[in-house]
C-alpha cells in the first residue's frame, strides 16, 4: 500500500514537472512572440513616422512653391465717410476677411500639417483704406491724384526741417473769386498724404496750430533732409505720395449721396477715379496698338479697363443717381441702402461679400483659384 502511494506521489510530481516545464516553454514562446510583435509594431511606427515625415516634407514643398508663386491681390479703397468707417468696423476690414475666407480657407484643411508650423501661414490680402471723413470729392480727387495741388503763395524752404506754412490750391480754388481761397483738408485718423515733394525737395505736410474750423487744420511743409535754402514760387506743384502709391492695386470706390452735388458732377468725378485706377496702361502704350485703320471709333464711349473695379454708392433705389451709375458702370456698380452712421458689422460683411462676388465675376480671382486648386490636388495625391 505504501509503495502504491509513493508511486502515485512520484507520478504526480513528474506530471507537475512536465506541466511546469511546458508552462515555462509556453511563457518563453509567448514572450518571444510578444517581443517579436513589439518589434514589428515599432518598425511599423518607425515606417509610419518616416512616411508621415516624408509626406509632411512633400506638403511643405508644395505649399512653399504655391506661396512663393502666389500673386496675392492688393486692394485700395477710396471714398468718403462711407468708406472710412471706424477703427474697428469698415468695408475695408470686412473685405479683407471675406476675401481671405473665400479664397484661402480650403488651404487650412489640405495643408494643416505644415500651416501649424511657424514657418508657414495662410495668405492674407492687403486692403488699404483711403476713405476720409469730413472731406468731399474735391479733396479726394487731389489725394488720389486725379487733380493737381499747387502752392497758392510762394514760400521759402529753410536749410533745416523747420515747418513752413503753405496755402494749398486746386483748380476750384484758383478759379474762385475769393482771393484767400484754398483747399482745406480734415485731419484723418489713418489716411495721410505720405511723402511730399515741393520743387524736388522731399518732406511732409504736417498740421499747424492754426485751424480753419474744428475739423480742418492748417498745414505746413517740413523738409526731410537738410539742404540749400530754396525760394519756391506760387503755383508750384505739391506732389503727394498718395496720388501715385496705390495705382496698380484693385480699386474699390464707396461714396454717400449726401454732398448736395449734381448727379452729372458726381458721376463724372467717379468716372475720373475709375479711369485713373482701373486703367493703368499709359496712353503711350496704347499708341502702338492703334495701327488698325478699320476700327470704328463708335465704340470709344465703351470704357475698357485692365483692372477689375467696383463702384458703390449709398442712394435710393431707382433714383436719378442710381440710374446714372448703372448706366455708366454697369455690372461694376453696387447700390447700398444704409448711410455710414447706420452701418453695422453685419452690413459691412454683407456688402464686402457683394464686392467679392462682383470682382470674382470680373475674373479678379481666376488665376489665384486655379493655383489653389493645383496645390490642393497635389497635396491630396500624396
Amino acid at each position: 500500500m505504501k509503495n502504491k502511494k509513493l508511486w502515485f506521489q512520484i507520478v504526480a510530481w513528474l506530471l507537475c514537472v512536465v506541466l511546469g516545464y511546458s508552462l515555462y516553454n509556453m511563457v518563453l514562446e509567448d514572450n518571444a512572440k510578444r517581443a517579436d510583435r513589439i518589434a514589428q509594431l515599432q518598425m511599423q511606427a518607425a515606417n509610419m513616422e518616416q512616411t508621415d515625415g516624408e509626406k509632411s516634407e512633400a506638403l511643405a514643398d508644395i505649399y512653399d512653391k504655391f506661396y512663393s508663386q502666389l500673386d496675392n491681390p492688393q486692394f485700395v479703397c477710396w471714398g468718403d465717410s462711407a468708406m472710412a468707417g471706424s477703427r474697428d468696423s469698415s468695408l475695408a476690414i470686412s473685405l479683407q476677411k471675406v476675401v481671405d475666407e473665400n479664397l484661402y480657407s480650403q488651404l487650412s484643411k489640405s495643408f494643416s500639417q505644415v500651416i501649424e508650423k511657424e514657418d508657414f501661414s495662410i495668405p492674407s490680402v492687403n486692403v488699404h483704406n483711403m476713405g476720409v471723413s469730413n472731406e468731399g470729392m474735391r479733396q479726394i480727387l487731389v489725394r488720389a491724384g486725379v487733380n493737381i495741388m499747387d502752392l497758392g503763395e510762394g514760400i521759402e524752404i529753410p536749410t533745416g526741417n523747420d515747418p513752413v506754412t503753405v496755402r494749398l490750391m486746386d483748380e476750384e480754388a484758383w478759379n474762385s473769386e475769393d482771393k484767400e481761397a484754398q483747399i482745406k483738408f480734415a485731419k484723418q485718423r489713418d489716411v495721410s498724404f505720405g511723402k511730399v515733394w515741393i520743387s524736388g525737395i522731399e518732406g511732409s505736410l504736417i498740421t499747424t496750430d492754426d485751424w480753419f474750423d474744428s475739423t480742418h487744420p492748417g498745414y505746413a511743409f517740413s523738409r526731410k533732409d537738410e539742404g540749400d535754402w530754396t525760394r519756391v514760387g506760387s503755383g508750384t506743384e505739391v506732389e503727394i505720395e498718395s496720388a501715385t502709391k496705390y495705382r496698380g492695386e484693385i480699386p474699390i470706390f464707396f461714396f454717400e449721396n449726401d454732398s448736395g452735388r449734381s448727379v452729372d458732377g458726381l458721376v463724372s468725378d467717379m468716372e475720373k477715379l475709375v479711369e485713373r485706377y482701373a486703367n493703368t496702361i499709359d496712353e503711350d502704350d496704347n499708341d502702338e496698338d492703334e495701327s488698325d485703320d478699320n476700327l470704328v471709333d463708335e465704340t470709344a464711349e465703351e470704357e475698357s479697363y485692365n483692372l477689375p473695379y467696383v463702384v458703390i454708392c449709398t442712394t435710393a433705389d431707382n433714383s436719378n443717381l442710381d440710374k446714372a451709375l448703372k448706366n455708366k458702370f454697369g455690372n461694376c456698380y453696387i447700390r447700398n441702402d444704409q448711410y455710414s452712421n447706420e452701418m453695422t458689422d453685419r452690413m459691412y460683411k454683407e456688402l464686402a461679400q457683394q464686392v467679392y462676388d462682383n470682382l470674382d465675376s470680373q475674373g479678379c480671382f481666376t488665376d489665384i483659384k486655379a493655383s489653389i486648386v493645383v496645390a490642393i490636388q497635389e497635396a491630396d495625391n500624396l
